[in-house]
């Protein structure tokens, strides 16, 4: 039997015993307009991972500054079984690979630090970010 970490399962957050996905929106969206910088992790500027990442660690919850590093914890979530607090990832123009990270909010909405706009909310349904969907995972369980 293989023990080393890279075999090893991520640990799973429970809902129970951490704040849930409320407080996790209601920090996201308390950052709305906050402006993009690139390797920005807060308080007053974000890249998308340094967002999510700032947004779980102030519910107590740790997370790497790195897109691809995030999608690889928690438990993968298809795209119809999304719930808000799940993080969505996305490829930049069709590229392979995962290169940004937001956090689900509902009804097909997400909240991310956008290199355009800032700290916003965008539809999955958006052409540019449906092509590019990469897929999703539930760090909050």
């Amino acid at each position: 039997v293989d023990n080393s970490p890279s075999q090893q399962p991520p640990p799973q957050v429970s809902r129970g015993s951490l704040p849930d996905a409320r407080l996790v929106l209601a920090k996201a969206a308390s950052l709305l307009g906050s402006p993009y910088a690139y390797g920005g992790s807060g308080p007053y500027t974000f890249d998308c991972s340094g967002f999510t990442r700032y947004v779980f660690g102030q519910v107590g919850i740790d997370l790497p500054h790195n897109a691809a590093a995030q999608a690889g914890l928690g438990i993968p979530v298809s795209m119809d079984q999304l719930a808000p607090g799940d993080l969505v990832f996305f490829s930049y123009y069709g590229r392979p690979g995962i290169e940004h990270v937001g956090i689900y909010v509902g009804d097909g909405q997400f909240i991310h630090a956008s290199s355009r706009a800032g700290v916003k909310y965008s539809s999955l349904y958006e052409p540019y970010y449906a092509a590019n969907y990469k897929g999703a995972r539930r760090i909050l369980r």
